[in-house]
């Protein structure tokens, strides 16, 4: 705080705001939001497989049905686990709920392509044209060389 001296007299004191500590506050929350929002977006942790040339992104309408392939051959749609066997006629019903909305595989890379191909026929047989598979894609470093990311 600080006084001013007039004619002689202290006048009224003023008060000062410091916002540094707010500034200090609010910088640090938004970090915290920035690398907890992302995780909490993810369903099943997947190591996805990296391809060099990414197709560009495409908006849609709205967001696809997620189907996810863990390391263990477990299958989810979204949050639910299916059977093998159930996984077709649950992509059956949705498809006539929804036609419009597309369907996401997501694959473990250590899984054998052989049993992602059997995933990815099953949401074909399920009437839908075609399924896009998920993959991370590979960037070119500022000295030329491929970075994963």
């Amino acid at each position: 705080m600080r006084r001013q001296v007039l004619r002689g007299r202290y006048a009224a004191v003023e008060p000062e705001i410091n916002v540094t500590p707010l500034v200090d506050v609010v910088l640090v929350l938004l970090i915290i939001f920035m690398v907890v929002v992302p995780q909490m977006q993810q369903q099943r942790p997947v190591e996805l497989p990296r391809v060099r040339q990414a197709d560009p992104e495409q908006k849609q309408g709205l967001d696809p049905w997620s189907v996810t392939v863990v390391r263990s051959g477990e299958i989810f749609v979204g949050e639910q686990a299916v059977e093998r066997e159930a996984l077709k006629d649950l992509l059956f019903g949705l498809r006539q709920a929804d036609p419009n909305r597309r369907v996401v595989v997501r694959a473990d890379a250590g899984l054998q392509w052989g049993e992602v191909r059997t995933v990815l026929a099953e949401v074909q047989n399920a009437g839908y044209p075609g399924a896009s598979l998920l993959v991370n894609e590979r960037r070119r470093g500022a000295d030329g060389s491929r970075e994963e990311g």
